[in-house]
């Protein structure tokens, strides 16, 4: 996938930015420090790389649209972690080359010394912005505290950092507790169905405290209108190595292979399928459209239900591409991804996440990487957006071997209780695999 973007003017050191009073990053990657909540985001083991749909990090870059990106090796929470280790910490966070860091730490100090907290927090803040990092400082979020005195602890820290850019010219407050916070708690409380224990986001969660921090990095840096530019942008061996790989990325014609349950048309070279996996889709109507999107003037896929559901631990609808056309020019040590816009018009009532993920055979096992993967308790979100979701890089051990393979996968998962009357949409844009170059 490119990385640039339509009508861009240079990006320029903070302090030195062509708008007036606007601080611009130095690039557009973004680390994340703090502490569980922000550790939360990645989910790995030997044979899956996953982010999570319950971090910020999966879903700062997904609402910029990829604007600003991140990696797993920007994700500098440590769970149980206090302001004290991240002081520690920071000159990692520092020699990790993000121009943009976001802090949300704080919520292991409450009950301690306000004024070590504070102290604490300078020092992160001071650290950042004298090496030139746009810093973003998060209020403390929401939670179920254990004593009355607390909600003060918590009200008395998020008020002084609310007042820190007075102090520091590269930093902006970006406060997300009206967001993520239900006003009107008597315990301070996240909102209801935040959290999974009064503290940690569920992917909806996330998806509220990242917002506000996206609509602020869009006024810095503008995402393409369009992440697939061309149907002529594949894959070439020698001149266009970023190229895509797969056999449809722009979601072309209607030959496509639409499954039992399933009604309507499909991009050529996809497939569409449904699987109920502990759940019950009978009553659920599903209908795959071709649609000229009003955003882009091009083809797009509309995937809708409606109808009744009860999810499972695997009821989805699996929108799939099994094969890559240039797969033999792959090679050990080469790393893909999977980049699909999305366009979700409304709310996805009964949708716990939508998951793109990418498959490769080596060795005759599966290797596999998910964009925030997600729990079949989560909901996702209650109303719409646009977003570009990208899956974390999978590195290649080998060729592929003669027979091996790869897919790509967008897995619509329901939630695992039941739903009456329920109905939504999703446009998939583009759906794109790309070497890393």
């Amino acid at each position: 996938m490119s990385d640039t973007f339509e009508s861009q003017p240079a990006i320029m050191p903070l302090g030195h930015s062509p708008s007036a009073g606007r601080d611009v990053p130095f690039n557009n990657l973004v680390a994340f420090l703090g502490d569980s909540i922000t550790a939360s985001g990645i989910n790995n083991d030997a044979s899956n790389i996953r982010d999570t749909a319950r971090g910020l990090n999966f879903w700062v870059p997904a609402l910029t649209r990829q604007a600003f990106q991140t990696h797993q090796g920007l994700n500098f929470g440590v769970s149980g972690d206090t302001t004290a280790g991240a002081l520690a910490r920071i000159q990692d966070v520092i020699d990790s080359g993000a121009g943009t860091c976001v802090v949300l730490i704080g919520t292991n100090d409450v009950g301690t010394s306000l004024s070590s907290v504070k102290a604490n927090l300078s020092g992160i803040y001071q650290a950042l912005t004298d090496a030139g990092i746009l810093t973003i400082a998060m209020p403390v979020l929401p939670r179920n505290a254990v004593s009355t005195s607390d909600y003060g602890w918590l009200n008395s820290i998020n008020q002084w950092i609310r007042k820190q850019e007075a102090h520091f010219p590269c930093l902006r407050v970006i406060d997300a507790t009206q967001y993520f916070g239900d006003l009107n708690s008597l315990t301070y409380s996240p909102k209801p169905g935040f959290t999974y224990d009064g503290l940690h986001p569920m992917a909806i969660g996330a998806r509220y405290a990242a917002q506000p921090i996206a609509d602020y990095l869009l006024t810095l840096r503008r995402p393409q209108s369009r992440q697939l530019q061309s149907i002529t942008d594949h894959y070439w061996p020698t001149t266009n190595e970023g190229g895509y790989l797969n056999q449809n990325p722009a979601m072309s014609g209607t030959g496509g292979t639409v499954g039992a349950g399933i009604s309507g048309v499909l991009a050529d070279g996809w497939a569409i399928s449904r699987s109920e996996g502990g759940g019950d889709m009978s009553a659920l109507n599903v209908t795959a459209s071709k649609i000229i999107h009003p955003g882009t003037g091009s083809v797009a896929q509309r995937i809708s239900y409606s109808g009744n559901v009860t999810g499972g631990w695997q009821t989805v609808i699996t929108l799939y591409d099994f094969g890559l056309t240039y797969q033999e020019h792959l090679r050990a040590g080469d790393t893909i991804e999977f980049i699909v816009e999305l366009d979700i018009p409304g709310a996805l009532p009964a949708v716990s996440g939508v998951v793109p993920f990418i498959q490769i055979q080596q060795a005759g096992n599966w290797k596999s990487s998910y964009a925030g993967s997600t729990s079949t308790s989560d909901d996702w979100t209650n109303d719409g957006f646009r977003g570009v979701l990208k899956t974390p890089p999978l590195t290649l051990t080998h060729a592929l071997a003669a027979g091996e393979n790869a897919r790509c996968d967008i897995w619509i998962y329901f939630k695992n209780v039941a739903h009456t009357g329920v109905s939504g949409t999703i446009d998939v844009l583009s759906a794109a695999v790309r070497k890393v170059v």
